[in-house]
């Protein structure tokens, strides 16, 4: 009786087959029912027949003639193929390493047997034309492969070699590079580490899993390996900077800063709404700032910012190169070195061990980054107005330890909110560069203005009262009437600077630091007293904005910072500044 497809009888036919490596050409389906019948027959042995066969292999590496009247009809259905012949010979001599491995008294570790096989089929190439073959292991191994698995495999790997690279299991990816790491199929380590990076690029497109284990193992393997360049120019030559935040947040500049504290931090601040295109720049540009003011604290205290980020291990601890892959150390003789990664991680091989001080991201420091990129966040909406408002609280990261930073006498949060808002004062400060051919045009604009001011009291009268109307942008800065200097441009800030040489009026503003016109004292009188400053700008033709930003350049000169902010319509005065501005006030009127 046949045994059906879905019997056991029939797996355990198919699993000696297998074994055998042997498979028998089907060509009808009788001949296919006696092949079947003829190998689970031979799988039936007695346990002491399958030893004594086991034992036979071990010693010749061919499997015995079995005796079977079935098993012979059946290898007379052979199809004599010269090319698999030879493919196959090879698989079982590739097999025998591993069951002479089993006998042996010194047995050798799994990843052993797999360096001497994967030498043994390092020039071998497969143009098998049979269907593939799914395969899925974790640590996989040639001795985890059956025959049809490993055609498939060293098919693939030989239009890899080629430059074909193409979509299989991933198992058959992590094979292969498990032969890279072991500088299989390479002439050096440097062409491993290129054929790696090469492959690595164009599979993770099919499987995006394997980048956590290549990135990592890319580190592992300019460690292990002495190579001209070292690991920290490697990343930055191929734009892998993101890929490593514990090794170059510490040395980030303008142009990669967000990006590399952005990939740990907890507040996934690239999905937000307010990220934009046209917003990105600014929050990139106003982070940066924060984390300048943050080093800066911290570098006073004799501390550095990112080791509150990073866990730096304080004692160096062992270490296994490629801890993650199937690989066997001892094929590569180390000479006793030190290897720096970063300023923080230290490896050395000493006395036969490898040894290893290193930087590890933990959920504190994801917590910490993310509340600054919240608060950079909560402050650029805040300042343009942007609904809905977004909150900050660094109390409610409960895995930040805050003790720390109170022992050094740091407050982040008060960092931080100066940072965001000494960036946004820089930012918004506007600067206006005149060239010098334009100075002396300057000069007459400024002198015929002057001569129409010097008219009859009535037509003065009438001119003050219409100019008082006029946009505050239009009030000549007193700094216009310098003479003229050496340098080929000079900038001149939109609100009213000193003359460094004689006054050539005898205006009151000639004298004063900085020039208010009437109405924008009476503005500023009316914020004081807490006035319809809203309708007053109405009523003058004015912007509220611009009034108040007028008022901020016109101060700024005098006081040194903001005075006073608008928050929708309302004018807010910072109470540090209330005296000073009452007695600018006085100052005018006199």
């Amino acid at each position: 009786m046949i045994p059906p497809r879905e019997s056991a009888a029939y797996r355990d036919a198919q699993a000696f087959l297998n074994r055998v490596g042997k498979p028998v050409a089907k060509t009808t389906s009788e001949d296919f029912a006696e092949v079947d019948i003829a190998e689970h027959a031979a799988n039936s042995c007695s346990s002491a027949t399958l030893q004594a066969q086991t034992q036979a292999l071990g010693e010749t590496g061919e499997w015995p003639v079995l005796s079977h009247p079935v098993i012979t009809q059946a290898q007379a259905l052979e199809v004599p193929d010269p090319q698999l012949d030879d493919a196959r010979a090879l698989f079982r001599e590739m097999r025998q390493i591993a069951h002479q491995n089993y006998w042996s008294w010194h047995t050798l570790s799994n990843e052993a047997v797999f360096y001497q096989q994967a030498l043994l089929m390092e020039s071998f190439s497969d143009y098998c034309q049979e269907e593939a073959s799914e395969f899925s292991h974790y640590y996989p191994s040639y001795s985890h492969m059956d025959t049809a698995q490993l055609h498939t495999y060293f098919a693939w790997r030989t239009k890899v070699r080629e430059g074909r690279i193409y979509e299989t299991s991933v198992s058959y990816a992590f094979l292969y590079i498990y032969e890279l790491l072991h500088n299989i199929g390479v002439s050096s380590p440097q062409e491993g580490l290129e054929r790696l990076v090469e492959f690595w690029a164009e599979f993770r497109v099919f499987k995006p899993v394997i980048d956590k284990y290549v990135v990592s193992w890319l580190k592992d393997y300019h460690v292990f390996y002495s190579l001209e360049k070292s690991f920290s120019e490697f990343a930055t030559e191929n734009l892998m900077q993101e890929f490593y935040p514990t090794v170059f947040c510490y040395t980030s500049d303008r142009n990669n800063s967000f990006e590399l504290f952005s990939s740990i931090s907890a507040y996934p601040i690239e999905k937000s709404k307010f990220y934009t295109e046209e917003t990105a720049p600014l929050i990139k540009e106003c982070f940066f700032f924060v984390l300048t003011q943050l080093r800066e604290a911290f570098q006073k205290k004799r501390r550095c910012f990112e080791d509150q980020v990073f866990h730096v291990t304080k004692r160096a601890t062992r270490w296994t190169p490629f801890s993650s892959a199937l690989f066997y150390a001892h094929f590569y003789p180390q000479s006793e070195r030190v290897v720096h990664i970063s300023s923080r991680e230290r490896y050395a091989y000493s006395h036969g061990r490898w040894s290893v001080r290193s930087v590890l991201s933990s959920k504190p420091g994801s917590k910490l980054v993310g509340y600054v990129f919240r608060e950079v966040e909560a402050f650029l909406r805040r300042v343009k107005q942007y609904k809905p408002k977004l909150t900050a609280n660094l109390d409610s990261c409960k895995t930040v330890d805050q003790s720390v930073f109170e022992q050094l006498g740091i407050s982040v949060p008060h960092v931080v909110k100066e940072a965001c808002a000494e960036f946004y004062r820089l930012h918004t400060h506007k600067k206006v560069t005149v060239k010098r051919e334009n100075l002396e045009q300057i000069r007459r604009e400024a002198y015929d203005t002057q001569e129409k001011l010097l008219v009859a009291e009535k037509e003065a009268t009438t001119a003050k009262r219409e100019s008082s109307r006029l946009p505050l942008s239009t009030t000549i800065s007193p700094k216009r009437h310098c003479e003229e200097s050496n340098d080929e441009a000079i900038e001149i800030e939109e609100q009213g600077l000193p003359c460094k040489q004689t006054a050539t009026c005898n205006d009151k503003t000639a004298s004063q630091p900085f020039s208010l016109q009437s109405n924008e004292v009476e503005a500023l009188a009316l914020i004081l007293q807490g006035g319809d400053v809203k309708g007053f700008a109405r009523e003058q033709g004015i912007m509220l904005e611009v009034l108040i930003d007028t008022l901020n350049e016109k101060v700024m000169e005098s006081i040194g910072d903001t005075v006073m902010e608008l928050d929708g319509e309302e004018v807010f005065v910072f109470e540090d500044y209330r005296e000073e501005l009452c007695a600018l006030i006085q100052k005018e009127d006199c």
